[in-house]
């Protein structure tokens, strides 16, 4: 019997929105703010957007696998620590980004990579997220895309 997974179906998952709503927040009203030191606010953007990220990448590629949906969240863990690694690599991400209205300043920082971990997380709950019900809210699924492709490249202030 084949599953019916959709990617999709994980953008309205509670720990997803829950991630959304903190990276929005961190980045547009708490960066900057020194409500929170700039360390935390970083820290908070990378465990928050590394819920977010795979989510948005399988739904946009409209992956209907867990293989997929693996493939999501290694490809987001591989830019990451690409970019918090090395130098080269957040200029060319930084180039590319450059071309669009919301242009990046990554921060090289190997401490950040201490969020990889939530990419396990996100797979495991995500990824059963693909099997639920399909709720009959497709507009729903539409808006919380939109504003997950938002949030991720209107972050990194």
């Amino acid at each position: 019997m084949a599953r019916d997974l959709r990617s999709t179906r994980t953008l309205l998952h509670p720990l997803w929105l829950g991630a959304l709503a903190l990276l929005v927040l961190n980045d547009h009203a708490l960066k900057g703010s020194y409500v929170l030191p700039g360390w935390l606010t970083g820290k908070l953007s990378d465990f928050a957007g590394l819920l977010v990220a795979p989510a948005v990448l399988a739904s946009l590629l409209r992956v209907t696998s867990r293989r997929g949906v693996l493939g999501a969240h290694v490809a987001i863990g591989v830019v990451f620590s690409a970019i918090k690694l090395a130098p080269e690599a957040a200029r060319a991400v930084e180039g590319l980004m450059a071309l669009t209205p919301l242009p990046w300043r990554i921060t090289v920082d190997p401490t950040d990579l201490i969020a990889l971990p939530v990419l396990l997380a996100s797979y495991r709950v995500l990824g059963e997220a693909m099997a639920r019900p399909a709720p009959a809210r497709p507009v729903a699924h539409r808006l919380a895309l939109m504003a997950g492709s938002l949030a991720c490249v209107a972050t990194s202030k």
